[in-house]
């Protein structure tokens, strides 16, 4: 009896553009708009790294904006007909949200929904890397929310 040759698929080029990511971040940062007299410090540890294969990226958050702690579970992977990467994130309050980002350049990612949007830029060497998140104002604008550092 002959065997049967398995096709072993390989991640996708395009995921693996997103390499720059990998690792575990030092994350500080401040809130731009919050309720007077709170806290707009942010402070955690972001990782990600490489799962399923290389066919996926697992991010996971766990900081601390202001004094309120927030966790996330995201699963990153890359959407050939949309032709942009997905990022399917499900927090410590119950809630799930699903963005879509496009890698502008190397190092420089945007992403964005309908309730917000940032650009995530990676330095040269990879040690680091800033976010800056926006929320939607009024009349189709768009506010700054929080501005990211993250270091290894």
């Amino acid at each position: 009896m002959a065997k049967k040759k398995i096709s072993q698929e390989k991640p996708g080029s395009q995921l693996k553009k997103l390499n720059f990511l990998i690792g575990k971040w030092h994350t500080e940062g401040a809130l731009l708009q919050t309720v007077p007299g709170a806290s707009k410090e942010i402070r955690g540890m972001d990782t990600y790294e490489w799962i399923a294969g290389g066919f996926f990226i697992l991010h996971c958050v766990d900081v601390f904006m202001g004094k309120e702690r927030t966790e996330v579970i995201e699963i990153i992977g890359y959407d050939e007909s949309r032709k942009s990467y997905f990022m399917k994130a499900f927090d410590s309050r119950g809630e799930s949200i699903t963005m879509y980002a496009v890698l502008e350049k190397p190092g420089v990612l945007k992403l964005e929904d309908k309730k917000m949007r940032a650009v995530l830029t990676a330095n040269k060497n990879g040690s680091s890397m800033t976010a800056k998140w926006e929320l939607p104002g009024n009349r189709k604008t768009w506010q700054p929310w929080m501005n990211i550092t993250l270091n290894k």
